[in-house]
């Protein structure tokens, strides 16, 4: 991200929003990727007053000015360009920072020894489901406690992250 935080020295909504319970998964987008309309191409179709939605992620408008409603759209706003953010080569490797952490956990299975889970989209459409937790050790996928949605992280995007590690390990 470009500004770390705001000039009062507060949180941005960013740094709010991925700090918030149950927003563990989630990586800080940078802010100029938020900021080109190419990446949100077809979005308005899924988040009403997205320019509204837009100030707020971009700190533009006060968190304290904003409805319930607006904080709600903006909140799935953010889980839609994460979606194709993580999918960026800053995204992947926000993630996999995140991942080499185990900050998305580890699967319950003895004989994976701790492997270290991913978050997991099922399907790609929003509101449909919640997140879910995929072992690349035993391929096994999992429910996860939070509410996050599925479409938030996609279907896609820990197949690349896979072969990264696979990558990366062979360079070893």
């Amino acid at each position: 991200m470009s500004d770390s935080s705001s000039s009062d020295g507060e949180d941005t909504w960013i740094q709010w929003f991925c700090g918030l319970e149950g927003h563990e998964m989630f990586c800080e987008i940078d802010r100029g990727y938020i900021e080109d309309a190419f990446n949100l191409y077809g979005l308005r179709h899924f988040v009403p007053r997205i320019n509204d939605s837009l100030d707020l992620i971009l700190d533009r408008t006060a968190q304290n000015e904003a409805s319930h409603e607006l904080m709600e759209a903006t909140c799935a706003l953010y889980g839609l360009i994460h979606a194709r953010y993580v999918l960026t080569a800053a995204g992947l490797e926000a993630m996999y920072a995140k991942y080499t952490l185990q900050e998305f956990g580890n699967c319950p299975h003895f004989l994976c020894k701790g492997q270290s889970v991913v978050p997991l989209g099922v399907r790609d459409e929003p509101h449909i489901e919640t997140v879910k937790l995929y072992c690349p050790k035993c391929q096994d996928v999992y429910v996860h406690p939070s509410h996050a949605a599925q479409s938030e992280f996609g279907s896609s995007w820990h197949h690349q992250l896979y072969h990264i590690v696979c990558f990366l390990k062979s360079m070893l």
